[in-house]
């Protein structure tokens, strides 16, 4: 449920990706859902290697600069710096405007890139429990995926990426005039760092995951920049965040 960098790997509920040195990606474990990205391979790694299936289908000379794996799929930061998903998609956390899994009976790279909107390409990419966010070149976030309880920042419980592109809807917002700098998604919440070093979170606020000094849940009828940052410490700033 983080967001890695070249050379990192990522685990899922029941699969694991990793980004290799030739910017391919390799996956194994449970792939039922497309979430492996082999069609055809529902489970990889239970009776050959990983290295015995070769690398996912990104698109034709495509490769990956960042993957993030988590319960039910997987996205990855291309070459190119579009965004490309797959796995489950109900609740539409793939970005492709229709709830089609994406891996199980075709390639990750048959089905393009996610409309991020623009031109808009990503910095960084975090795939939550049934959701997907996205820091975009300009530093804004996009996120997509279940709404429910307030984990994409929209503001209202309306799923996004379902019947819609991401790049259909605005961008998260995290404060005006603020940007973000790294984010993680978490199995119902989100969280950001922004440009000056603060963090912000929202989605599910049980058990005060979201560092408010509350249980209110934060995106779902009103937007995280309307809400303070987290208090991490007088005069304190942060480098690096991850959620559970």
């Amino acid at each position: 449920m983080r967001s890695f960098q070249a050379g990192m790997v990522d685990a899922g509920l029941g699969h694991t990706c990793v980004l290799l040195d030739t910017g391919q990606v390799r996956c194994w474990g449970q792939g039922g859902l497309g979430q492996n990205g082999y069609p055809g391979n529902p489970v990889v790694g239970d009776d050959e290697t990983p290295g015995s299936v070769g690398p996912v289908d990104l698109g034709a000379g495509r490769t990956a600069t960042a993957i993030s794996s988590t319960n039910q799929h997987t996205c990855a930061i291309l070459d190119t710096r579009q965004v490309r998903c797959w796995g489950a998609g109900t609740v539409g956390r793939l970005g492709y405007a229709n709830e089609n899994n994406v891996g199980d009976d075709e390639t990750p790279g048959s089905v393009g890139p996610v409309d991020l909107a623009g031109g808009r390409t990503a910095r960084a990419i975090t795939a939550g429990g049934a959701h997907t966010c996205a820091i975009l070149d300009t530093g804004q976030v996009r996120c997509w995926g279940n709404a429910g309880v307030g984990a994409i920042g929209s503001g209202n419980t309306t799923t996004i990426g379902d019947n819609e592109t991401p790049g259909s809807a605005p961008p998260v917002d995290i404060g005006t005039g603020r940007t973000a700098v790294a984010i993680t998604a978490g199995g119902a919440h989100t969280c950001a760092i922004l440009d000056t070093g603060q963090v912000r979170c929202w989605g599910l606020g049980t058990a005060g995951r979201l560092g408010t000094g509350d249980t209110a849940t934060i995106g779902d009828n009103e937007t995280p920049g309307s809400t303070p940052p987290v208090d991490i410490g007088a005069g304190r700033t942060a480098v690096a965040i991850t959620a559970g």
